[in-house]
């Protein structure tokens, strides 16, 4: 497995991931999260390949000098091979590349599991939920 940038290419597979892998009130969000994130950095939308197939995405943000991660979205099938942590890396990653002053972990009613997966990995999460704070990429 590997993990690249988003290309335009990679469009209808990662549509398809969302909408099989999330249910329908937080496909609607992130879908237009991810459209609106595309627009301004696509550099900040990774993705999980194996054996050519896009198994994985995670959509990142800057918003005031601040990085997020705003969502990861694995196929079922693939949680067990540690895609989810490799895109978290990389994404740090990114976010050490824009120079942003931290990195935080968004909180919603669908990021559960991925809060305890970035505290586990030494992340810290918002104190303040994204419905209270909106996110550049969830006002548009």
């Amino acid at each position: 497995m590997y993990i690249r940038t988003f290309q335009l290419s990679d469009y209808v597979a990662i549509s398809q991931l969302l909408q099989t892998e999330l249910s329908e009130r937080c496909y609607d969000e992130t879908r237009r999260a991810f459209a609106h994130q595309l627009n301004w950095d696509s550099e900040l939308v990774l993705v999980a390949v194996l054996d050519d197939e896009i198994v994985g995405t995670i959509i990142g943000t800057i918003d005031h000098e601040e990085g997020y991660f705003y969502r990861v979205i694995v196929q079922s099938n693939c949680l067990h091979k540690n895609c989810e942590v490799r895109l978290i890396e990389a994404m740090n990653q990114c976010f050490a590349q824009h120079q942003v002053k931290r990195v935080l972990v968004t909180v919603d009613e669908y990021n559960h599991q991925l809060q305890f997966l970035c505290k586990s990995l030494g992340f810290v999460t918002t104190n303040t939920p994204c419905s209270e704070k909106k996110l550049s990429i969830l006002t548009g």
